[in-house]
């Protein structure tokens, strides 16, 4: 079975050396973690933005809230383009 994501989820631990492959395999949107717990802030969430929506891919953020906050249910949150 062949799978072909069309949203991936990203974070400082993965790297981006060309968008433009990144449009090319098929990718439309990118979740990327923009925060973790009470103060990390994920500064690839800023620099990976402009290069994904100039190429019209749907970019969008979350909150990884960590082992360090016990909440009932995970903030997530989205901002696309």
């Amino acid at each position: 079975m062949n799978f072909n994501p069309v949203i991936v989820d990203l974070s400082h631990f993965d790297d981006v050396e060309d968008w433009d492959a990144v449009k090319a395999f098929g990718i439309l949107g990118v979740i990327n973690k923009a925060s973790e717990g009470p103060g990390m802030v994920d500064k690839t969430y800023a620099i990976r933005r402009k290069p994904a929506l100039n190429r019209g891919i749907l970019y969008g953020a979350y909150h990884f809230c960590g082992r360090a906050i016990r909440l009932p249910k995970p903030i997530i949150f989205s901002m696309w383009r």
